[in-house]
C-alpha cells in the first residue's frame, strides 16, 4: 500500500471519533450516512443488477482485468490491496486520455 503520511495515520487511528463528529452512523443500524445497509436492501439491489445486466458487465470487467494483470505480470487479488489495483489508480501512462 502507498505511504500516505502522518495525516493519513492520524485519520486511521481516529476514524470512529471523526465519523461521530461528522454525524455519521458508520456501520451502525438505523438511519444516517455511512450506515450498515440491511441485507434485504442489498438483495434487492443485487436483483436489479442481475436483471439489468450490470452483474454480467462487472464480471466481464473482472475477467479482463485478471487477464491484463497477468499480461502486466502484476498480482490480482480480492479487494483494494493488490498490485493491479494500486497500479491502475496510481499510474498514468497518458494513453487513455482524449486530446
Amino acid at each position: 500500500m502507498l505511504k500516505q503520511g502522518p495525516i493519513w495515520d492520524w485519520r486511521q487511528k481516529n476514524w470512529p471519533a471523526v465519523m461521530e463528529r461528522l454525524g455519521a452512523n458508520y456501520k451502525g443500524d438505523g438511519p444516517g450516512i455511512l450506515r450498515k445497509i440491511p441485507q434485504e436492501a442489498l438483495d434487492e439491489i443485487k436483483k436489479i443488477f442481475d436483471e439489468t445486466g450490470a452483474t454480467s458487465r462487472f464480471n466481464k470487467i473482472e475477467e479482463y482485468s485478471k487477464k491484463k494483470a497477468k499480461e502486466m505480470n502484476l498480482e490480482f487479488g480480492e479487494g483494494l490491496d493488490n498490485e493491479y489495483f494500486q497500479n491502475i489508480y496510481s499510474h498514468n501512462n497518458s494513453k487513455h486520455c482524449k486530446e
